[in-house]
């Protein structure tokens, strides 16, 4: 009796870390197109002399060395998750139109057809915590 019911439960666990993996909020950034303008993990479109650290295989950031041209797309790593929700909900829902929310304006559909309003808060939570 006890395997009838356990089996339920087990299979509860694998379906839902297999969402998990599914939905992870660093591959969802690259999936949604953000790292095109924001940069890889929000840091901002850095210049290509930028390189890998060696150990860690993080890039090296020097500051204030954008690509030209990116300068007016925010960086969102290490922003605080209300201030960077409050941002997305506010140009995906059009009461925001100023600096370049038109571009992001254009890729509404596919953030509409791929995420939920968990999968956003998971981004931003993700975001808030790069340093």
């Amino acid at each position: 009796m006890r395997k009838i019911i356990l089996l339920p439960v087990i299979i509860a666990a694998i379906i839902s870390s297999n969402l998990a993996f599914a939905k992870n909020p660093a591959k969802l950034f690259k999936q949604l197109t953000c790292v095109t303008c924001h940069g890889q993990q929000g840091r901002g479109m850095i210049r290509r002399r930028d390189r890998l650290h060696p150990k860690t295989g993080k890039l090296l950031y020097k500051k204030g060395d954008l690509k030209k041209g990116y300068e007016a797309y925010p960086k969102l790593a290490g922003q605080n998750v209300g201030y960077l929700i409050a941002q997305l909900q506010d140009i995906l829902a059009g009461r925001r139109n100023n600096g370049k929310t038109s571009k992001m304006l254009k890729i509404k559909p596919l953030i509409d057809k791929l995420t939920t309003e968990d999968d956003l808060k998971a981004i931003t939570s993700y975001l808030s915590k790069i340093k």
